[in-house]
């Protein structure tokens, strides 16, 4: 009587399902997509870090102060006055000038940032970024369809996968539930 309660359908399905953005008979290799993007991207978080840096070390300088040249906090308020005690020769406190930050360096990151964008396909039609005021709105919307037929066969593939996925829990849930 208790053998007949523990009978359950067999699993059939192997609860792995595999995605892939190009199909090969009998094999399955790729890289991640961002992988080669990685590189680009830290290079651009750099270039934009040193960027605001410099924007940061602009308006908020550092202060030299010399020994007994202040008897008062310095504080990062606006307008603060600062009195100088300084007895020695030559200021007691200033501020140090941040080096000169160049022009072609955000000139530089905004032509890697499009180059990296060419390169893995991110184009301003995708995106759904104004492509120009002269382009009559059926032109744009065909280059919107052309640029999304890429992305099309990815998403079927993946509702695919995700069919799969279901169809392994409808699986796994019927056998050890009732």
């Amino acid at each position: 009587e208790f053998g007949e309660l523990i009978k359950r359908p067999k699993i059939t399905l192997y609860p792995v399902v595999a995605l892939t953005y190009k199909r090969r008979k009998k094999s399955f290799y790729g890289i991640g997509e961002a992988q080669d993007i990685i590189p680009i991207n830290k290079l651009l978080n750099q270039f934009y870090g040193m960027e605001s840096l410099g924007v940061i070390r602009t308006g908020n300088p550092y202060v030299l102060v010399k020994n007994n040249a202040l008897k008062q906090p310095l504080t990062n308020e606006p307008g603060q006055t600062i009195i100088d005690h300084y007895e020695g020769g030559g200021d007691g406190v200033k501020f140090m000038q941040p080096p000169n930050f160049s022009q072609e360096f955000s000139k530089l990151s905004g032509e890697i940032f499009e180059m990296a964008r060419t390169l893995t396909g991110n184009t301003d039609v995708s995106t759904g970024e104004v492509i120009g005021a002269n382009m009559p709105a059926s032109a744009i919307i065909a280059l919107q369809n052309q640029a999304k037929v890429p992305i099309k066969e990815f998403q079927s593939r993946f509702f695919s996968a995700m069919k799969e996925v279901g169809d392994i829990w409808c699986q796994f849930y019927k056998t050890f539930y009732s």
